[in-house]
């Protein structure tokens, strides 16, 4: 998927760029929204709400609170970690993209990343422009389907699974000059997410693979957490290890 995204953004002559998966479908109205949302707010990226729904275009969830404004540079990037209310973090295709920008900082999609890849491109992304606009109103319809890869993938281990950490590591790597509130929310996000991977999966990968790549989110993130989820993490930590250790 990350290669035809990188053909796209190389053909790519307009102005604006917007992503869609072949499943889905927007409102007709919706580039147009964006377009303005952009325009008014003088911002880099735009962003609207969505609604997800089965094949049978049943709504399994949407946003019920209509809202719009604008964020600044690093409540935009903050809410990729730590947005509880319009569910903004990560989602490549609810969203307008300045193309001057992309050309201007050679931004692309990481090819060996296969999860969270979305993510990694918006944080760099936001990295490059100083506001964010948005509005709640969903313009776009995510439909899940059972058969989807991201379903199946979901049931089955595979290497490219863990690569959603590598996407986190790269995030960390490129935030260390950030505020600290953002380097709390990324660093709480990684390892929460990576617990909840290796609970899912701790029987299917190897001790020694698991050991080492729980030392080094310690190492890397432990040090921007409140004393509280330390203790927390490091004892969901142990008790994970254990778990694989017995298995």
């Amino acid at each position: 998927v990350s290669h035809a995204r990188n053909q796209g953004l190389e053909t790519a002559k307009g102005e604006y760029i917007a992503f869609m998966d072949s499943d889905d479908w927007i409102e007709t109205d919706m580039i147009a929204t964006l377009y303005q949302l952009i325009r008014t707010n003088e911002a880099g990226l735009a962003t609207c709400g969505y609604i997800i729904e089965n094949e049978d275009g049943r709504p399994i969830y949407h946003i019920n609170e209509v809202k719009s404004g604008k964020l600044t540079q690093w409540e935009a990037i903050h809410s990729l970690f730590n947005d509880r209310h319009y569910k903004y973090k990560g989602n490549l295709w609810d969203k307008l993209y300045h193309k001057e920008i992309i050309d201007k900082h050679h931004l692309k999609f990481n090819e060996h990343i296969y999860y969270n890849e979305d993510r990694l491109f918006i944080f760099q992304y936001l990295s490059h422009c100083q506001s964010a606009a948005y509005t709640t109103s969903p313009y776009y319809h995510y439909v899940t389907r059972k058969s989807s890869a991201m379903n199946l993938s979901q049931k089955n281990y595979t290497p490219k699974l863990c690569t959603f950490m590598d996407a986190f590591d790269l995030m960390t790597s490129l935030s260390a000059t950030f505020p600290t509130y953002i380097l709390r929310a990324l660093s709480a996000d990684y390892i929460k997410s990576s617990f909840l991977f290796y609970t899912q999966h701790s029987r299917e990968i190897p001790f020694n693979e698991l050991w080492d790549r729980m030392l080094r989110i310690r190492k890397n993130n432990y040090i921007h957490l409140p004393l509280s989820l330390k203790i927390k993490y490091a004892l969901y930590g142990i008790r994970l290890i254990l778990r694989a250790w017995l298995k």
